[in-house]
């Protein structure tokens, strides 16, 4: 068992100890390196008001001057998107907003044989229908369709989150993370951008935009003023006996009424501005850092701006099921959309509805039950060539069961679709890989359909344990895609085989591509020569990282309730992997047909618990003495089955104590 653990920050821990916190979310926090005070408050308390001020893109309120104009001139507005879950959603997301102010809007995506993005197609049929097209979840690698538009006389604005090519797009306004250089953190899906686009045009909207605020408030004995201007801190300062410069230029106040202090000092240099009183000045008193006070001053000031509530009610359970869907890491912002849209979930009656289908308790869902369950469901009308249906049924909450109906049987469909691709390249696996020294597999044949390339080569590469690709053939062309797990970025790889690949883009770990069927030889020659970068061979020096060790004593439910604090998991934020030595098996039994699984019962000084050790079972046989003690490594999981809740540990490797 090769496990590594990092040596923890003391100063770190007895800092945050102090302030409450728990030392074993601590030293989690802390070998996971969130240790700044932001980053720790906003993980551990993921509030609406962390958000990036949707004002740091740089082309954001040219964009919004032009939609107000198209929506006061009832120009025709054409929104187009991507077929994924995260395209559907932001497509959802936009359009429904747009129709609350009266726009006179359409929009469409990809069906059928449709490719990826906008085609010269979609432009000559919207000349002379349009004036103002938005792209979500695509257009920032459209350089000459978005050329053509203006041509035409069609300004764009694109909201996209994908990486751009060396030529930028001549669009009206660009919103994307990745081509701004004030946004630190890019890895947001496109239903991410497209909340902050409309949480933004909301905050445009209203009396407090472009507006100098002032936040007063008291902390250590001293005043601190803050001043905002479109939610972004433009200055911070600690008052003592002199005004700050921008003090005169103040529009509006926010400060605690009930502190006198602050009183006595806007009476004697403020009286003639317009005040708020802020409430809620106990939230995380406690605590005492800055970022404290900065969600404080938001809450309230979001208080006054009354159509924000209703986008985060309605639209953010949206954005977190395209940030799930299209595997973005849960930290950052992210964690912020998942959080809060996992929150206002049960208020959306056509997810509540699709999500009692399947069996999942909209009350305690789980990223893990919307990836498993319901984003599969979401993808399914797409991967069978017409996601039109899901747009529908995501902007629908009176008439979702027909269209829950449609995503069920079409969910079918894929299914039946998936198992025949997997069915047709399983057998070769082996032989597979080893063409390419063991490093990729390549799968393709002109039987299977193209809408599930990505799911199969997604489970092939469970087999194979190596990057896979597996494309179909369609016509003259193969459409594929590359799913696993690597170091090396998927979208990097394809980009050395840029000669011959027709489209490609995507992801760190998910990417596609299409290809005339003349390079088919080309392409697999590029495989194997190339198949060495995605090469994840573990080294004798490798070590797996644990987030912490958990002494026998501790190891009970009540640790369960501890670490469930720290959700949502997922990509980016897994359980943590915990480490606990000399513990003792009281029995085990075999689990599944095939006995390839353990159930074991741990013996632990509080309670007996359930441990589950998966296609390990000839490997415990081996090991296995009554009289020996174990050292396990684990993780926490919240097993759900026939209506209960089961904590158990999933067991990652298991060895004799020495």
């Amino acid at each position: 068992m090769n496990i590594l653990k990092e040596k923890l920050d003391l100063n770190f821990i007895k800092k945050w100890q102090d302030k409450g916190f728990e030392t074993i979310i601590l030293s989690i926090l802390d070998r996971r390196n969130i240790k700044t005070e932001s980053e720790v408050i906003s993980f551990l308390y993921p509030e609406f008001e962390l958000l990036d001020s949707p004002f740091l893109y740089s082309k954001i309120i040219s964009a919004y001057q032009r939609l107000d104009r198209a929506i006061k001139n009832r120009e025709s507005i054409i929104i187009f998107g991507d077929r994924d879950v995260d395209g559907t959603t932001s497509i959802a997301i936009l359009v429904d907003f747009l129709k609350r102010f009266n726009a006179k809007v359409d929009w469409e995506l990809p069906v059928g044989i449709d490719n990826y993005g906008l085609s010269m197609d979609k432009v000559n049929k919207w000349r002379n229908k349009y004036s103002l097209c938005i792209t979500v979840d695509c257009g920032i690698t459209n350089i000459s369709e978005i050329k053509e538009l203006k041509n035409n006389g069609i300004d764009t604005i694109i909201i996209d989150h994908h990486s751009p090519l060396e030529i930028i797009p001549e669009a009206y306004a660009i919103i994307n993370p990745k081509c701004e250089d004030s946004i630190d953190f890019k890895n947001v899906a496109a239903s991410g951008v497209t909340f902050l686009f409309i949480f933004g045009y909301i905050f445009y909207k209203s009396q407090f935009y472009n507006k100098n605020i002032l936040f007063i408030y008291e902390s250590k004995n001293s005043l601190k003023l803050n001043l905002y201007r479109n939610l972004i801190l433009i200055e911070n300062v600690e008052f003592k006996d002199k005004l700050p410069s921008f003090i005169e230029k103040i529009d509006f106040i926010f400060y605690d009424l009930n502190n006198n202090k602050i009183k006595n000092f806007i009476l004697k240099f403020l009286n003639n501005k317009k005040c708020y009183h802020i409430n809620n000045f106990d939230y995380l008193k406690e605590i005492d850092v800055a970022i404290c006070e900065h969600i404080i001053f938001l809450k309230n000031l979001f208080n006054l701006i009354h159509e924000i509530e209703n986008i985060k009610t309605k639209y953010l359970p949206l954005t977190a099921l395209g940030t799930i869907a299209d595997i973005m890491p849960i930290i950052n912002i992210n964690r912020i959309f998942v959080a809060n849209g996992l929150k206002f979930l049960n208020k959306l009656k056509n997810i509540t509805e699709l999500c009692k289908r399947v069996e999942v308790d909209c009350e305690n869902i789980t990223v893990k039950d919307l990836s498993w369950c319901v984003c599969p469901l979401l993808n399914a009308s797409g991967r069978m060539g017409d996601a039109t249906i899901t747009v529908l049924f995501l902007m629908d909450n009176d008439n979702y069961n027909f269209y829950i109906q449609s995503i069920l049987d079409n969910n079918k469909e894929r299914k039946i679709h998936e198992e025949f691709a997997i069915n047709t390249f399983k057998d070769e696996c082996e032989n597979n890989k080893n063409f390419y020294n063991n490093n990729l597999a390549f799968f393709y044949s002109d039987k299977i359909h193209r809408g599930i390339t990505g799911i199969a080569a997604a489970k092939l590469s469970s087999k194979t344990n190596c990057p896979t690709i597996v494309a179909a053939k369609e016509g003259d062309f193969f459409i594929g895609s590359i799913r696993g797990k690597s170091n090396y970025h998927f979208v990097e790889f394809l980009d050395a085989g840029k000669e011959f690949l027709l489209e490609y883009g995507g992801h760190h770990s998910a990417a596609g591509f299409r290809f005339h069927k003349d390079k088919l030889e080309d392409f697999i020659i590029f495989l194997k020569e190339n198949s060495h970068k995605l090469n994840n061979e573990i080294k004798e020096d490798d070590f797996i990282k644990i987030d912490a060790e958990i002494p026998e004593q501790y190891l009970n439910y009540d640790l369960f309730k501890t670490i469930f604090t720290l959700e949502p998991f997922g990509e980016g934020n897994p359980p943590p992997i915990l480490l606990t030595k000399n513990i003792k098996i009281n029995s085990w039994n075999f689990l599944g047909k095939d006995k390839k699984h353990i159930k074991i019962y741990f013996n632990t000084i509080k309670e007996q618990i359930i441990g589950i050790l998966w296609n390990k079972a000839e490997f415990f046989n081996s090991i296995y003495s009554e009289d020996k003690r174990y050292n396990i490594l684990y993780q926490l999981e919240l097993n759900k089955f026939n209506n209960q809740v089961i904590p158990q540990l999933i067991i990652l490797d298991i060895e004799i104590c020495d």
